[in-house]
Order: C-alpha cells, then sequence, then structure tokens
C-alpha cells in the first residue's frame, strides 16, 4: 500500500503541481484498510474530494478493477473526467465519462476504460438498456468498485429514485380525451370551493359576495368540506369512471380495465399538477424535438433541472394541459431500477464521500440498508467560517429589502458575494431588484440558475471583489469557487441562504461553498417567516429565532428517515424483486421463442399488469377492508387520504381538529406532556438519560394508546377509534369534552404498518357509540398552553436537549446547537 500511495502522490504532483495533503492520504488509506466492507467518509467542503475521489480510484483500477465514479450532474461528471484524465494517463490507466458517449443498441465506448464518471441516471439507463433492452451498452463490464461522490445526495435524499424506460403503446392516445375532461371539471370545482375562516365550502349552484358576505343563488345549495382534498379525488374518479363506462367515450377494450386501475393515480396528478409551480417545480424549455415541454427541476436538494426526465402517472400531461402545451401520450414503464437496487449490485466495495454525512438519523439509516461504516476526516487547516445570526422577515418586501442591503453592504466592504434561492423564480426576481433599487452594474452580478445553458460560467472563473452571484441549490453542492486575494484580504466569500434548507446536509453544503481550503469566508440565513411558515405547515406559530423553525425542520426529517427505514426500503426491494423475476423470464422468452413480435407483446403486457399491480402490491387489503367494515356498522366512511404511516396518528388527529398547529407540534406537545409527567416531575438525572434502559423503557412506555390519552386530556376531546382487528371501539373519554372525534386505524400485519384513518359521520352518532362512550371512565383534563410554543416548556426541553445531546456523544458528533441554546441552564 505504501508504493501504491507513493505512485499516486507523485503521479497527481505530475499532473497539477500539487502535492496531496495528508487528510487526503489518510482518506485512502481507511478506504483501503476497510476494503472488506464499504465506506463513506465525511470530508469537509472545500478539502479536495475530487483529488481524493482520483487518488482511491487509480489505486482500485492498478489492483485490477473497473472503478465507476457517480456524481450528482452530468455537468459534474464530465468536469471531473476531464481534468482528471492526464491524472489517469500519466499511471497507464483510461478514464472517460457515459454522458459524452451516445447511445445506441451498441457498446458504450467508455465502459471499455478503466474508470468512468457519470451521473447515476446514466449508469442505471445505461444498465437497463444492457440487461433489458440487450443492447450491450456495457459491453463486458461488471459491478466491480463503485465511488460515490456527495454520497448523501444519492444514498439518503435520492435513495427511492427510480430510473424508468418506457416505451408507447398504441392505444395509449384515447386516454387524452379523459384527461383533459378531468383536468375541465377540476378547473370548474376549484370555482365552487371557497375558504370562509377555518371552513372549506363547497356551493352547488350560483354565488357572489356582497360586501363581504356570500350570497347564495336561488337554487344554489353549500355543503361543508372537512377533507378537501378527498373531496375532490372522490368527484374526479366518478368522473373517469362514468366516462369509461357509460360509453361517453370510445375506448379500447383492453385500456378500460387499464384506466378504472388508474382512476386514482389520474385524479391525485391532476390535484398534485394544480399546485406545480413553473420555475419552481418545473420549467418550460424546448426539448431536443423542437417543441416546448414541461421539464422537472429538483429544487428542494441540488437545483438540477432533469432535461431528460418525465413525470410518470399523467402529472406530465397535465402540467402540459395546464400550459395548453402540445399533449403527449404517456409512455408505458417497462423497465426501472431504483438508486437503492444500483448500487446493491457492487456488494460491499461501495465507497462514497461527502461534506455533510448528516444527522444521527440520517447515518443510521445508511448503515442499515447499505451496511457500510462511517467516519470523520479532520479538516486539513483550522476553519475560518463564521455563520452570523439568522434573520427573519414577517414578509416577502422586508425579505427581499434586507437582503439587498446585506448584498450591498457586503461589496461595498471589498468582498465577494454568493446568494443561494429556493428556486429560479426567486434568483430572477432577487437578481432583478438589486440591479433596478440598487443601481448595480448588471455585468457584476452573475446569475447561475439552470444546468441546461450556459449560466454555468458564472461559477466558472475566479471571483473578485464587488462580483455577486445569485444561483439556486445549484451553486449549493460541488460548486467550487475561485476567489481573488483582494477578496481574500477584505474577509473572504459572503454566502447569504434566502431559505430554510430542506435539512442540515443541504445547509452545510451551501455554507460549504465559502472558507474552503483555509481561505477566510461568512454565510448567513436570511428567511421569509411566511415561507418557512407554510413549508413547515405552520398556520399558528410565535418563535423566537431560527434554531427553533430549525428544530421542527429537523423533527420532520426524524420522521422521513424512520419511515423510508421502515417501509419506503421494503417497498423499493420488492420493486426491484419484481423487475428481476419479469428479466429471468423475458430471457427464457427470447431464448425459446426469439420472434422479437412476441417479445414485445409479453412487454406490453408486463407493463400493464405492472402498473396494475403498483396500486394494489403495497395496500394491506384485509386491514382495509376490516376498518371499512367496522366504520360502516357504527355509521362512518373511512377517508381515502394516504396518510404516511409514521405520524398517521396525529396526522389524523389534527385533520379532525381542524390543523390549527402542525403536526409535529401536536407531535412535540404530546412527547413534552408524557416527558414531564413520566420523567421531569420525578427529577430524572443526566446519567439515567445516558442508560440503555432509560430509552428501552422510553420506547416501551411511549405507545400509541398513552399517546391517545395524552391527546384526549390535553385538548379536552373524546377520541372514539375504530380499529380493523377489534369489534368494539376504544373509547378516550375526558371531563367537560369540547368535542368528539372519531378515527380509525388499519392495523398492522406482519408485512404493513399501522395507519390511521379520519372517519367520516354519515350519520347520526349511533346509539352504539353513545352507549361505548357514557360506559367509558372519564379523566380529568389537562391545561396546557398550546399558543406557547413548544419551546418555552423550559422543563421539558431539558430533557429533550439532554438525549440530543446524548445522541450526539454516542455518535461522536459535535452538537450545533441545542434545542433552547439560550435558555437552558443544566444544574
Amino acid at each position: 500500500m505504501e508504493e501504491a500511495i507513493a505512485i499516486v502522490k507523485r503521479a497527481n504532483i505530475h499532473h497539477c503541481n500539487n502535492i496531496p495533503r495528508i487528510t487526503q492520504i489518510l482518506s485512502v488509506l481507511i478506504f483501503e484498510s476497510l476494503q472488506d466492507t464499504g465506506t463513506l467518509l465525511q470530508i469537509g467542503t472545500g478539502e479536495g474530494k475530487s483529488t481524493t475521489c482520483a487518488m482511491l480510484a487509480a489505486i482500485k483500477a492498478l489492483q485490477g478493477n473497473k472503478v465507476d465514479i457517480v456524481t450528482t450532474s452530468s455537468v459534474l461528471a464530465q468536469r471531473d473526467a476531464n481534468e482528471k484524465e492526464g491524472f489517469f494517463n500519466i499511471l497507464g490507466l483510461s478514464c472517460g465519462s457515459n454522458v459524452e458517449d451516445p447511445f445506441g443498441e451498441q457498446a458504450k465506448i467508455c465502459y471499455s476504460k478503466d474508470i468512468v464518471y457519470g451521473p447515476i441516471h446514466e449508469f442505471q439507463f445505461d444498465w437497463l438498456r444492457h440487461e433489458h433492452k440487450k443492447y450491450g451498452t456495457r459491453g463486458d463490464r461488471e459491478f466491480e468498485v463503485v465511488i460515490v461522490d456527495e454520497v448523501d445526495s444519492m444514498l439518503i435524499d435520492e435513495l427511492d429514485q427510480t430510473a424508468r424506460l418506457a416505451r408507447s403503446v398504441p392505444g395509449m392516445e384515447h386516454i387524452a380525451p379523459i384527461l383533459c375532461g378531468v383536468a375541465s371539471e377540476l378547473f370548474n370545482l376549484n370555482k365552487k370551493i371557497i375558504q370562509q375562516g377555518d371552513k372549506t365550502i363547497y356551493i352547488n349552484g350560483e354565488f357572489e359576495y356582497k360586501d363581504g358576505e356570500l350570497i347564495l343563488g336561488k337554487d344554489s345549495s353549500e355543503y361543508y368540506i372537512s377533507d378537501h382534498y378527498a373531496f375532490v379525488i372522490g368527484i374526479l374518479k366518478d368522473l373517469i369512471q362514468e366516462m369509461i363506462t357509460g360509453g361517453e367515450l370510445q375506448v379500447p377494450n383492453f385500456l378500460k380495465d387499464f384506466i378504472l386501475y388508474k382512476s386514482e393515480v389520474i385524479a391525485c396528478s391532476a390535484f398534485q399538477a394544480q399546485l406545480f409551480k413553473e420555475n419552481e417545480d418545473y420549467i418550460i424549455a424546448k426539448r431536443d424535438n423542437d417543441n416546448l415541454d414541461i421539464i422537472p427541476v429538483d429544487y428542494v436538494s441540488t437545483g438540477i433541472i432533469r432535461s431528460n426526465c418525465h413525470w410518470t402517472d399523467y402529472l406530465h400531461q397535465f402540467l402540459q394541459i395546464k400550459h395548453g402545451l402540445k399533449l403527449t401520450s404517456e409512455n408505458l414503464v417497462t423497465s426501472f431500477i431504483s438508486n437503492l437496487g444500483y448500487f446493491k449490485h457492487y456488494g460491499q466495495k461501495i465507497y462514497g464521500m461527502t461534506g455533510t454525512i448528516g444527522s444521527d438519523s440520517a447515518q443510521e439509516l445508511v448503515r442499515s440498508v447499505y451496511g457500510v461504516n462511517i467516519g470523520f476526516m479532520p479538516t486539513y487547516k483550522p476553519k475560518q467560517f463564521e455563520e452570523i445570526d439568522g434573520d427573519i422577515q414577517n414578509n416577502e418586501t422586508t425579505w427581499h429589502g434586507r437582503i439587498t442591503s446585506s448584498i450591498l453592504d457586503e461589496v461595498e466592504k471589498g468582498r465577494a458575494v454568493l446568494i443561494i434561492c429556493a428556486t429560479i423564480k426567486d434568483a430572477i426576481e432577487i437578481r432583478e431588484r438589486f440591479i433596478s433599487v440598487v443601481g448595480y452594474d448588471s455585468d457584476k452580478v452573475r446569475l447561475y440558475s439552470r444546468n441546461d445553458n450556459d449560466e454555468y460560467l458564472a461559477v466558472k472563473d475566479e471571483v473578485n471583489s464587488g462580483d455577486v452571484i445569485v444561483a439556486t441549490n445549484l451553486a449549493g453542492r460541488g460548486t467550487d469557487i475561485k476567489t481573488s486575494k483582494e477578496v481574500e484580504k477584505n474577509g473572504g466569500l459572503h454566502v447569504i441562504v434566502t431559505f430554510l434548507p430542506e435539512n442540515l446536509r443541504v445547509e452545510e453544503q451551501a455554507f460549504g461553498r465559502t472558507a474552503r481550503q483555509g481561505a477566510k469566508g461568512t454565510a448567513q440565513l436570511i428567511i421569509s417567516e411566511p415561507n418557512v411558515a407554510h413549508k413547515l405547515e405552520i398556520k399558528s406559530y410565535s418563535y423566537n429565532s431560527i434554531n427553533e423553525f430549525k428544530v421542527l425542520r429537523n423533527f420532520k426529517e426524524y420522521i422521513k428517515t424512520q419511515e423510508t427505514k421502515l417501509y419506503v426500503v421494503e417497498k423499493i426491494k420488492l420493486q426491484d424483486l419484481l423487475f428481476e423475476e419479469y428479466l429471468k423470464i423475458e430471457r427464457n422468452v427470447r431464448n425459446a421463442i426469439q420472434n422479437q413480435w412476441q417479445v414485445s407483446q409479453l412487454e406490453d403486457i408486463w407493463g400493464i399488469e405492472l402498473t396494475k399491480l403498483g396500486n394494489l402490491v403495497y395496500k394491506n387489503h384485509k386491514a382495509q377492508k376490516g376498518l371499512q367494515d367496522i366504520a360502516s356498522k357504527f355509521g362512518f366512511i373511512v377517508s381515502k387520504e394516504n396518510v404516511s404511516s409514521l405520524n398517521s396518528l396525529y396526522r389524523t388527529v389534527n385533520t379532525s381538529l381542524g390543523r390549527t398547529i402542525t403536526d409535529e407540534h401536536l407531535q412535540l406537545l404530546t412527547i413534552g406532556y408524557f416527558l414531564d409527567r413520566n420523567y421531569v416531575q420525578n427529577s430524572i438525572s443526566r446519567d439515567e438519560i445516558k442508560s440503555n434502559e432509560f430509552f428501552d423503557k422510553l420506547t416501551q412506555e411511549f405507545t400509541d394508546q398513552a399517546a391517545l390519552k395524552i391527546l384526549s386530556l390535553i385538548k379536552t376531546i373524546n377520541i372514539v377509534l375504530l380499529r380493523s382487528d377489534k369489534e368494539e371501539p376504544e373509547i378516550y373519554r375526558v371531563k367537560g369534552a369540547k368535542d368528539t372525534i372519531y378515527i380509525g386505524l388499519e392495523a398492522s400485519s406482519e408485512m404493513h404498518s399501522d395507519k390511521y384513518k379520519f372517519l367520516f359521520n354519515w350519520s347520526a352518532a349511533t346509539e352504539d357509540i353513545e352507549k361505548y362512550l357514557n360506559q367509558a371512565l372519564e379523566e380529568e383534563s389537562i391545561y396546557v398552553q398550546e399558543n406557547q410554543n413548544i419551546f418555552q416548556r423550559q422543563d421539558v426541553m431539558i430533557l429533550l436537549d439532554s438525549i440530543m445531546r446524548f445522541e450526539d456523544e454516542v455518535c461522536n458528533v459535535e452538537p450545533k446547537y441545542s434545542l433552547s441554546a439560550s435558555n437552558i441552564n443544566y444544574t
């Protein structure tokens, strides 16, 4: 190993006249010492991950392995392949990029090379063409070693993303009139649904507003809607079924069952399309055929415009209808592979690096799913980075004003400024406002919001004093912005992030654009309170600092991570397993028949059956039917809203209560009271918290039944729970109840999770329900000051903070902030 390190070190010096740092060499040694199991390393942003990656790839290739290097984008893949080609050539190795080679019915040249750079989707599509289409795209290349750059993005954020190849099927054009009919019905429905205070009303007939008062027409009637989403989806599903079965449209027989199976999916896509926004979720641009089309944008994590992607399940078509674009047919997905499924091909030979591994829950997810080790590397030089206290503005006007003044303050100091925005729309607006309000030279304000044009040049050249770059998350990951000596002398690059990032990893990646390689730099969050409240689904709030918003955000990520680990991973594995089984059947058919038309027909049948299966395979039909039966017995209808399994209890209860606070806030209030009653009042010590017995006991005691009892007490409501596995309701009754809510539970089986559902009462509560209510034991209600936010519960927060600190100590992670650092004092 010493000889190998010496060789690649000398090659790097010859190539770029740079001596690899001790931290880079140490990283390679760690990867090599743990080569029997995969390893992921957190290497600070700006610490030369590209060089470390190339050195590791060279050693693996010199050992006789073919090495695939997965990047977050096509731009980075081409850049790194071009920049490192000379380095590999010195060692007698070849490298290429799978982005540059056009695909066809033959092997790509790049796969004959020792090292191949490329984005994950190109590797996946090439495998699908090779394995399913039998184009021989990968030649004889095996899955030997993979090195993943920015590993958190692909192994965590995009774990469930799937690359799909689709084919056109004759007759699919008959679905277009159905889509247009659904879009038209939804447009008319939206005009009849109005919001009055916290109530949603559907008006059947004419109406008008006069002096702020709702006036109904002569034959009009109004209905209160408790679940807007379920109400609309139900009407759209009925419309689709009526169009298919009523003979209103001429649809080929083989498509009728297919459309009926897809009716709920079509309705949901129509609803979703009206919520999507141009220059946020997508752009409108020309594709290769010169027709304007909808192009998806990953604005949440990377900012990448996915020019080769289409949304499925008719969402793409509904967006085309929304903008009056040429309507394309939905192709039938016949082959696919998830990120998880693809990386599993490499077995224990997965190596990765990133500037941000993320939270404890994210680390545990990666360990449990991929079976890898995780390590943390120190920085080469002490960081000269300072995070300035975040700034919260209470409306969009003052938010824009604060961003403008902050940019001006920094450029007047002779610094350069990078502004990272949530969306393309925000980036364009902030740039234009700064130029017009300040009268700043537009040539010095660069825009980097798209990766499908030449805007990437904005971050290619060195920035000088007074330069401003306005960007999306495209500049927030993997972008190395060089600063002039003048900029460094004046304090380095200043980064302004204008939104609350999706998670800690995205936030740290954005801040990591400055203070790289020992340079100076500062960063600050400047956020709009209404925007972040909408993002976190907060209807009423009284938060004192950005840190409190961050804690809520991190709590949401924890829920999402646990849901992924418990449910999503199993779903992905099942999808990939189904496709592998299909490939075996197809291979046998090809060998036995060798008739391309029959193989093609098999592919069509598989695509249609797969679509049907996708709507059914993950549902616990026994539990669904059990809940529907007991609900019907007591006079209820089960809501069709698709609620995530992990926090469906709080979402369902919250929906029943009118959602005046977030689901997470309600969950925190419940947890807070439980901890308060069981542990804080008993003066539990921090040493006790550190014991495994404490967490085991906490997990065992804080059951759903305990949570429902607390919810009943703190909200002063009766809760009636109907379970799919029981004949009698569970009652949680409180003295002086303000109301009674009714919820259902699809109880878990071995392969499915518990899922709570909201119940609609279509008849007055039956005498049976009243009997159960009257017989139930009444509990005394508990007063909890709900308008006081959870972070002001001092005793509870001390305990929660202690738990988080303990988790950080166990995982050897330096805490970034405490839950309420300014208010908590330990005795």
